[in-house]
């Protein structure tokens, strides 16, 4: 159950602040949309290197 709670956490975090650069123009909304499916990849290698899922 902890995996899962950080890899949550990670995943939301990471969205939470791309996102919120996207919106205020700190960030090209195209980098942040190319960028996004990093915090998948976090969370699938999280999971990989816990060996739970």
């Amino acid at each position: 159950m902890a995996v899962i709670r950080r890899n949550l956490v990670l995943s939301l975090a990471y969205n939470v602040v791309a996102v919120s650069l996207a919106v205020t123009g700190h960030m090209n909304p195209v980098l942040a949309a190319v960028l996004m499916p990093l915090s998948s990849m976090t969370v699938v290698l999280s999971s990989y290197r816990a060996k739970t899922f």
